[in-house]
Protein backbone atom coordinates (compact mmCIF):
# COMPACT_ATOMS: atom_id res chain seq x y z
CA UNK A 1 0.00 0.00 0.00
CA UNK A 2 1.67 3.57 -1.05
CA UNK A 3 2.23 5.80 1.65
CA UNK A 4 0.15 8.95 2.27
CA UNK A 5 1.38 10.88 5.08
CA UNK A 6 2.26 14.08 5.38
CA UNK A 7 6.16 13.45 4.09
CA UNK A 8 4.57 11.71 0.72
CA UNK A 9 2.12 14.46 0.50
CA UNK A 10 4.79 17.22 0.44
CA UNK A 11 6.88 15.53 -1.77
CA UNK A 12 4.36 15.83 -3.91
CA UNK A 13 3.06 19.42 -3.41
CA UNK A 14 7.19 20.07 -4.35
CA UNK A 15 7.00 17.81 -7.68
CA UNK A 16 3.97 19.92 -8.74
CA UNK A 17 5.51 23.09 -8.01
CA UNK A 18 8.72 22.26 -10.12
CA UNK A 19 6.86 21.29 -12.55
CA UNK A 20 4.37 24.43 -12.57
CA UNK A 21 7.49 26.02 -12.98
CA UNK A 22 9.05 24.46 -15.91
CA UNK A 23 5.70 25.49 -17.43
CA UNK A 24 6.11 28.94 -16.46
CA UNK A 25 9.89 29.41 -17.60
CA UNK A 26 8.64 27.77 -20.66
CA UNK A 27 5.83 29.71 -21.45
CA UNK A 28 7.90 32.92 -20.31
CA UNK A 29 10.44 32.25 -23.26
CA UNK A 30 7.68 31.46 -25.46
CA UNK A 31 5.79 35.15 -24.40
CA UNK A 32 9.27 36.65 -25.26
CA UNK A 33 9.84 35.31 -28.55
CA UNK A 34 6.51 36.34 -29.21
CA UNK A 35 6.87 39.47 -28.32
CA UNK A 36 10.36 39.67 -30.39
CA UNK A 37 8.46 38.46 -33.12
CA UNK A 38 5.76 41.20 -33.21
CA UNK A 39 8.75 44.27 -32.67
CA UNK A 40 10.44 42.92 -36.10
CA UNK A 41 6.83 42.53 -37.42
CA UNK A 42 6.44 46.27 -36.76
CA UNK A 43 9.88 46.85 -37.88
CA UNK A 44 8.81 45.74 -41.17
CA UNK A 45 5.61 47.14 -41.10
CA UNK A 46 6.71 50.99 -40.56
CA UNK A 47 9.39 50.16 -42.97
CA UNK A 48 6.71 49.87 -45.64
CA UNK A 49 4.58 52.25 -44.46
CA UNK A 50 7.58 54.96 -44.86
CA UNK A 51 8.34 53.28 -48.29
CA UNK A 52 4.79 53.46 -49.75
CA UNK A 53 4.51 57.27 -49.02
CA UNK A 54 7.90 57.45 -50.68
CA UNK A 55 6.27 56.11 -53.44
CA UNK A 56 3.37 58.00 -53.23
CA UNK A 57 4.65 61.33 -53.11
CA UNK A 58 6.54 60.42 -56.11
CA UNK A 59 3.09 59.43 -57.88
CA UNK A 60 2.08 62.84 -57.02
CA UNK A 61 4.75 64.79 -58.37
CA UNK A 62 4.40 62.79 -61.85
CA UNK A 63 0.63 63.37 -61.79
CA UNK A 64 1.41 66.65 -61.01
CA UNK A 65 3.78 66.52 -64.15
CA UNK A 66 1.44 64.67 -66.00
CA UNK A 67 -1.48 67.67 -65.61
CA UNK A 68 1.55 70.31 -66.59
CA UNK A 69 2.37 68.34 -69.78
CA UNK A 70 -1.83 67.98 -70.68
CA UNK A 71 -2.23 71.62 -69.89
CA UNK A 72 0.93 72.51 -72.18
CA UNK A 73 -0.37 69.84 -74.88
CA UNK A 74 -3.63 71.61 -75.02
CA UNK A 75 -2.29 75.29 -75.61
CA UNK A 76 -0.01 73.96 -78.38
CA UNK A 77 -3.00 72.42 -80.01
CA UNK A 78 -5.42 75.67 -79.87
CA UNK A 79 -2.34 77.42 -81.12
CA UNK A 80 -1.74 75.25 -83.85
CA UNK A 81 -5.12 75.33 -85.46
CA UNK A 82 -5.33 79.00 -84.80
CA UNK A 83 -1.70 79.60 -86.66
CA UNK A 84 -3.07 77.14 -89.32
CA UNK A 85 -6.69 78.27 -90.01
CA UNK A 86 -6.43 78.30 -93.66
CA UNK A 87 -2.94 78.85 -94.55
CA UNK A 88 -0.52 77.84 -97.16
CA UNK A 89 1.97 75.64 -96.60
CA UNK A 90 4.73 78.08 -96.85
CA UNK A 91 2.57 80.39 -94.27
CA UNK A 92 2.25 77.69 -92.08
CA UNK A 93 6.11 77.12 -91.53
CA UNK A 94 6.34 80.67 -91.10
CA UNK A 95 3.52 81.40 -88.67
CA UNK A 96 5.23 77.66 -86.89
CA UNK A 97 8.89 78.68 -86.47
CA UNK A 98 8.30 80.43 -83.45
CA UNK A 99 6.38 77.84 -81.56
CA UNK A 100 8.56 75.37 -82.90
CA UNK A 101 11.44 77.21 -80.95
CA UNK A 102 9.21 77.63 -77.81
CA UNK A 103 8.34 73.91 -77.65
CA UNK A 104 12.16 73.19 -78.46
CA UNK A 105 12.92 75.39 -75.31
CA UNK A 106 10.18 73.44 -72.93
CA UNK A 107 11.50 70.26 -73.84
CA UNK A 108 14.61 71.50 -73.07
CA UNK A 109 13.79 73.02 -69.81
CA UNK A 110 15.50 71.01 -66.98
CA UNK A 111 12.47 69.44 -64.34
CA UNK A 112 12.11 70.69 -61.11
Amino acid sequence: MPETGPENESALWEQQLYQYAAELQELYKLEQQERQALAEEKLVLQYRVRELNSLNQLFQVQLERVAEMTELLRDLDSRLNAALGSATWDEAQARLKPLREHVRELLNKPSS
